[in-house]
Order: C-alpha cells, then sequence, then structure tokens
C-alpha cells in the first residue's frame, strides 16, 4: 500500500472506530502516525492470554472473539470487540493479555504497537481517561456474559450473539459455523444445531452452509434474553446494513 493509501486508510479508521473517534482531533492525529491499516482474517488468532502485548488492535469493520482458556485447553468467548472498542488494554495493564483473541468477523482494523500505545497512555490525560473507561465498559461485558452462559438456555444465547455481532458489523450475513457457536460456547454441536433449527422454524433466521442470515431482528430481540439490553448500551449501532461482498 502506497503512503498516501496508508494515510487515507489511518483517517478512515480513526473515524470509523468509535473509541477513536472520540479523541480531541490534534490528539486522534499524533497518535495516528502510530497505525497502521490491517486486513483481519476469518479465524485468525491474534494472541493468547498471558502473552506480552507486542499489538493492539482496534477494529475498523472486524469483530474479535475474546477467549479465555481453562485448565485443560478448551476454551469460552467471554466478550466481543469490534468498532466500539479495542483488543490488547494489556498493553497499559502490566504488559500481558488478559483474554486471548480470534477474528470472528474479518475485516479492516488498526494495528498500533503495544509498547507506543502505552506510551501515548501514560503521557495524555485524554488517553488515559478513553483507554480505562472502555476497559470498565468490557469487564461488565465479560460479566454479563459468564452470567448468560450459566443460566440460558441455548436458543437465547445464540439470538444474543447473532444481535451482538450485527450490532458490530454491517453484513447482513454472517458466517457462522454451528460448530463455531459451539465451540464459543463451550457445548456440543447438537446442542447448537437443534437449537439454531428451533430459531429458523420460527422464520427469525436463515441458515445455510455455514451463513446466517437474520430475517426477523425484532423477533430475535425479543427472544434474546434480558442480558442483551445490559449489553447493548455499550456501543453505538454499526452502519446500515449492506449485502455480502460489498
Amino acid at each position: 500500500m502506497k503512503e498516501d493509501e496508508l494515510g487515507i486508510a489511518v483517517r478512515a479508521g480513526l473515524r470509523r472506530n468509535a473509541l477513536l473517534a472520540r479523541l480531541p482531533a490534534p490528539l486522534a492525529n499524533r497518535l495516528g502516525r502510530q497505525f497502521e491499516p490491517v486486513m483481519l482474517p476469518a479465524g485468525a488468532v491474534l494472541a493468547s492470554a498471558g502473552q506480552p502485548v507486542r499489538n493492539a488492535y482496534f477494529p475498523v469493520n472486524c469483530v474479535l472473539s475474546l477467549l479465555h482458556s481453562d485448565v485443560d485447553g478448551s476454551t469460552l468467548q467471554v466478550g466481543l470487540v469490534g468498532r466500539e472498542g479495542m483488543f490488547g488494554f494489556g498493553a497499559v495493564l502490566g504488559g500481558t493479555h488478559l483474554a486471548g483473541a480470534s477474528v470472528l468477523i474479518p475485516g479492516p482494523a488498526l494495528r498500533i504497537p503495544g509498547d507506543k500505545l502505552r506510551e501515548c497512555f501514560e503521557e495524555d490525560r485524554e488517553v488515559r481517561k478513553l483507554l480505562l473507561g472502555y476497559c470498565n465498559q468490557l469487564i461488565s461485558l465479560a460479566w454479563q456474559v459468564a452470567v448468560c452462559n450459566r443460566h440460558h438456555p441455548p436458543e437465547r444465547q445464540i439470538a444474543l450473539l447473532l444481535l451482538l455481532v450485527q450490532d458490530r458489523t454491517p453484513l447482513v450475513e454472517l458466517e457462522l459455523t454451528h460448530d463455531l457457536i459451539a465451540r464459543l460456547f463451550g457445548v456440543r454441536r447438537e446442542t447448537i444445531s437443534h437449537a439454531a433449527q428451533r430459531i429458523q422454524e420460527r422464520g427469525y433466521i436463515r441458515y445455510s452452509r455455514g451463513h446466517i442470515r437474520v430475517l426477523d431482528r425484532d423477533s430475535l430481540e425479543q427472544l434474546a434474553c434480558a442480558c442483551y439490553g445490559r449489553m447493548r448500551p455499550l456501543f453505538p449501532p454499526a452502519d446500515a446494513a449492506v449485502p455480502p461482498g460489498r
């Protein structure tokens, strides 16, 4: 990518990521020099919990799944990050990742070296205020996810996941397989398949070969547990939905 194209991509990312868009313009311009635009492919593992933070990521139009592993190696999703936030907060809290992350929905993001983010955090009060506020939101989201995983049936959890992902991306069709959702929830694939089939029979979604299209969002919101109402205010809605491939 040419230097002028890099600058255009970074400036667009600074506007599209809601966290960065809240920075004062002079600070955003100065911080923007530290960013590199990247395309994150589906399934890419960005880091594991406990690893040193080499890079932090600010999604522009992608969705990251935050993962925590048990001692036996099994993983559970503990949160989602889209254009409302960032991944790599450990750069300013001890230097290691607090959770792992993989790319759930592919797309562009801005990447910044962990040491550069830490320098900005230590030097600028506005950056500290912004990132600490987001960290508080992220912790609240993780707690709510834990409650949902423990107490709510698969249909409600699937509805919640689809709503939260769709809030973070303008795509109307999501590439989410039953196997992937089962791994995120820590349940058997058959459990997810049966629950998704029941949701499809109601006419709320259409599932085909790993692609899920939301047909009736209002009904999906009614099906989702009350957790959605508590998570939804933590981020702004995505832009108007666009057909896949655009």
